[in-house]
């Protein structure tokens, strides 16, 4: 039992403090849990997925319960947040987590703080959990076009 020795996983962006934002794949609230419990938590991403500012390319995945769908919707937007509840492909109707519950996908037009935006998109009733990982400053390696590696931070 206990946390995980280390824990090694993907990223959709990495910023140059190397804040992220993951979930892309509607798990983030399993890879959150892993991530924040591990010793050392490693991050491998192309270079692609290294932006200036997390959340304008991408867009944050939050997990919210389905009843409080429609007011996490609205609390968002007076963020400035634009929210999509993220669609099944090739199926009819909203996607739904390993935890059963919906995805809003959104962006704002300004950078946020991505360490504030998670604390406060997780104070907001009726979420589950955000994309933004900011709590816990990963080891992060950059695969590049070259064949390079940038290794950044630490575990």
């Amino acid at each position: 039992g206990g946390a995980p020795d280390g824990a090694i996983d993907g990223a959709d962006e990495v910023d140059p403090q190397n804040r992220l934002i993951k979930g892309g794949g509607a798990a983030l609230l399993r890879e959150k849990i892993v991530a924040y419990s591990a010793k050392r938590f490693i991050v491998v991403a192309d270079e692609t997925k290294a932006v200036a500012s997390l959340g304008a390319a991408f867009p944050l995945p939050v997990e919210v319960v389905a009843e409080a769908r429609v007011s996490v919707t609205a609390r968002l937007a007076e963020t400035g947040a634009s929210c999509v509840l993220r669609e099944g492909v090739r199926k009819c109707g909203p996607v739904i987590t390993d935890s059963g519950n919906m995805i809003l996908d959104c962006r704002w037009q300004n950078p946020v703080d991505p360490a504030e935006y998670e604390a406060l998109i997780n104070a907001i009733t009726g979420t589950v959990e955000n994309g933004f990982f900011t709590r816990r400053s990963p080891l992060v390696f950059i695969g590049k076009a070259d064949g390079s590696v940038e290794a950044r931070g630490s575990a």
